[in-house]
């Protein structure tokens, strides 16, 4: 029975990762982030510099132009972009948050860099965080 339970949990492991997005959640598609939040020029000071609105507003774009952002480290990110305001899985991950919410309950939003085993940039995805 040991046995059995072992090879399970390794599978859904080894699937997990081969997927690169086991966190659970929901994340939107690029149109969606445009009708939620709008299409204004990405622009990294401005990001870097702003609040989770101001960032908000440059996701779609952001999003992209995700090319010019693979393959960078997590380190390069903060660099470019300022420190990480949000949380997925671990603190490795470059996260920014771009909507908080209103109110208790309310939606929590935020970008998130999935990184690979050699920490470099793999996709950008608007991940829902989990919990209040």
């Amino acid at each position: 029975m040991k046995h059995i339970i072992l090879t399970i949990l390794s599978l859904f492991c080894a699937t997990a990762f081969a997927f690169n997005s086991f966190w659970p959640g929901k994340s939107l598609n690029p149109e969606a982030v445009r009708e939620k939040w709008g299409n204004e020029k990405f622009e990294a000071k401005r990001f870097h510099d702003g609040g989770a609105k101001v960032r908000a507003t440059m996701t779609y774009d952001l999003l992209m132009k995700q090319k010019e952002f693979i393959g960078k480290t997590a380190a390069e990110i903060r660099s470019l972009l300022g420190n990480f305001s949000g949380f997925y899985f671990s603190d490795a991950y470059p996260t920014y948050l771009i909507d908080k919410g209103k109110q208790k309950g309310d939606d929590v939003w935020q970008i998130v860099f999935l990184i690979d085993k050699s920490r470099h940039v793999t996709e950008i995805i608007v991940h829902k965080n989990c919990c209040d």
